[in-house]
């Protein structure tokens, strides 16, 4: 299910070299976020899914999203570990980068965000039942103007060798984009904060990527 976000050209299911950490702890996902997950498949797959709350009301072509999932706090990609909020202990290295196409004109962007939890989720598709290795991930809100994001930038109209960056600490409302295939992230982040300005200084996020990429 990993997508080239440059041409939205989906490149069929691979698995990840890479596996979840701890014990699977069978749960149910909230309302909203299986309505994000129905949405998501739609877009991966063109046919039309339905939560089961909703199976009354849908076409005699939806596909039954089930909430029934198995949730994760942790996930290993080669010697890399990331974590999750849904495992406190490991908070702290929920920090990941995912990138995203962001206008008409293909523009690509990449976005921080705060990893929820992983979890692998199956679907009965008309051809079989289909396993998907999934993040909920929360994005951190773009600040105001490219001034302030690459505050830290030095010399240079070159934002693209500007390693710290500045997103406000608030997150984005949740949407679609919120479940990604573990695929999907590119790698991890250092997360700090700075003020800037003067008279009424505000408080942003900085984010410090680590120079390794693990996006397949």
């Amino acid at each position: 299910m990993s997508k080239n976000v440059k041409n939205k050209a989906g490149v069929g299911t691979e698995l990840f070299p890479g596996e979840f950490l701890g014990k699977a702890k069978g749960s149910k996902l909230e309302p909203d976020v299986s309505e994000l997950l129905a949405e998501y498949y739609r877009n991966a797959y063109d046919r039309s899914f339905t939560i089961l709350s909703k199976i009354h009301n849908a076409s005699k072509e939806s596909i039954v999203v089930r909430p029934e999932v198995n949730r994760y706090g942790r996930l290993r990609i080669g010697a890399e570990v990331f974590g999750s909020t849904h495992s406190k202990r490991h908070a702290k290295s929920a920090c990941v980068l995912a990138q995203f196409v962001v206008d008409n004109k293909g523009t690509i962007d990449t976005y921080p965000g705060q990893v929820q939890f992983f979890f692998e989720h199956t679907v009965n598709l008309p051809d079989g039942p289909a396993k998907h290795s999934l993040a909920f991930v929360r994005w951190y809100e773009a600040a105001d103007d490219t001034r302030t994001r690459f505050h830290c930038q030095i010399g240079t109209d070159d934002t693209n060798i500007c390693n710290i960056e500045l997103w406000k600490r608030s997150f984005y409302e949740l949407g679609r984009d919120c479940i990604i295939p573990v695929h999907n992230i590119l790698g991890r982040f250092v997360a700090g904060s700075m003020e800037i300005g003067r008279k009424n200084p505000k408080e942003y996020l900085s984010v410090i990527p680590i120079n390794k990429k693990i996006h397949i």
